[in-house]
């Protein structure tokens, strides 16, 4: 692989999106070659190496893997939370690096979340306790 592919594999794409009901959905790709996910979007497969990917939206919901509170940085206020988020949705596979608002709530394993917009947060969105309602971190 060229390194020219390499870089256009990197570059800028949104990651999520605002569905018309108010939920946030990650938007990955799809691998035209094995149906493999990825997020965020990525124009070369991480399993096969087909350049054929397909714009996919991998949801908002998950479930919460695991997580800790960072209470010192050099670079953002603490405290703040981040975890990883397991997506659900059938044959997703699909774990998710995230910061978690907010950052001094109650976070359990196996805890139930959701992708909101979050003005404060790098990147726009983060997860948070899905408690079945419409939010806004």
């Amino acid at each position: 692989m060229e390194l020219s592919q390499l870089i256009e594999d990197l570059r800028e794409r949104p990651s999520v999106q605002i569905e018309d009901n108010g939920d946030v959905v990650l938007k990955g790709s799809r691998c035209g070659g094995c149906d493999a996910l990825a997020f965020p979007y990525r124009d070369a497969c991480h399993k096969c190496g087909e350049r054929t990917p397909e714009d996919t939206a991998l949801g908002g919901a998950g479930e919460l893997y695991s997580w800790t509170r960072v209470h010192v940085s050099s670079t953002l206020p603490t405290p703040y939370a981040l975890g990883y988020v397991d997506l659900a949705g059938p044959g997703t596979g699909v774990r998710v690096f995230t910061q978690l608002v907010p950052a001094t709530g109650d976070w359990q394993v196996g805890q139930k979340v959701k992708a909101v917009i979050a003005d404060d947060v790098a990147g726009g969105w983060a997860f948070a306790q899905d408690t079945g309602e419409q939010e806004h971190a």
